[in-house]
């Protein structure tokens, strides 16, 4: 793993604890010796067990294979390159004291299915020690310092989508969505760059088409975001 993506080097993490999980049953297979002193949970009860996790139950029903179908629609498109990624998420550790404490999970693949899809997972659970209200805590964020583009906070598969098409648009695409963001008008925009006003027009239509959003200024967010403009 490139560790100099790792949420380690700006937020204040505390002890850490790992384990394996299984993401097709959505069980735990296997857990690092301190997990017990971490969480208070015992191994007989964790292993295997698809009625156990130690988050809050809403968390989980809400996020957990959500987040593994936006890593598996990642993986699809990355086949080759996805190993190059650093994937995180926040959640919330409720232990068997019912003590809660804000965690964040690095997860990379042990094994995919033979149709490319997550089978066993590694997780490394650390800690947050002091809260940095800067950081994004939802969704699952994608980082890597190898390849151009980064994807933060993502939080459902669609979204995932929307963020890989605006990285693929062409350089006059984005030039256009970086006029727009300055407030620039049609007309302006065409004498700028010297083409018509219906041309700027077919522009920005082809843009959202492209990237599925529902209007040029949510794209300007996904380029912001994206850096790319």
């Amino acid at each position: 793993m490139n560790k100099n993506t790792r949420f380690d080097t700006y937020l204040s993490l505390g002890n850490t604890f790992h384990f394996t999980y299984d993401c097709i049953n959505l069980t735990i297979s296997s857990i690092s010796d301190n997990f017990e002193n971490e969480t208070g949970y015992i191994k007989n009860e964790i292993l295997n067990n698809s009625d156990f996790h130690f988050t809050d139950s809403s968390f989980f029903d809400q996020n957990i294979e959500n987040y593994i179908n936006i890593y598996n629609t990642f993986i699809h498109q990355h086949i080759t390159t996805y190993n190059d990624y650093n994937v995180f998420f926040h959640f919330p550790l409720v232990r068997k004291d019912t003590s809660i404490s804000e965690c964040v999970c690095e997860v990379s693949i042990d094994q995919l299915t033979t149709d490319n899809k997550i089978a066993i997972c590694s997780a490394s659970v650390s800690i947050i020690k002091d809260h940095f209200q800067n950081i994004g805590k939802e969704g699952i964020s994608i980082i890597t310092s190898i390849h151009k583009f980064s994807f933060h906070s993502i939080c459902s598969q669609e979204e995932l989508e929307q963020n890989i098409r605006t990285t693929q648009l062409s350089d006059r695409e984005i030039e256009i969505l970086f006029l727009v963001s300055n407030g620039l008008s049609n007309q302006q925009i065409a004498d700028k760059i010297n083409v018509s006003v219906h041309t700027v027009g077919t522009h920005k239509k082809n843009i959202t088409a492209k990237t599925g959003t529902s209007n040029i200024m949510n794209t300007i967010k996904k380029a912001v975001m994206l850096k790319l403009i």
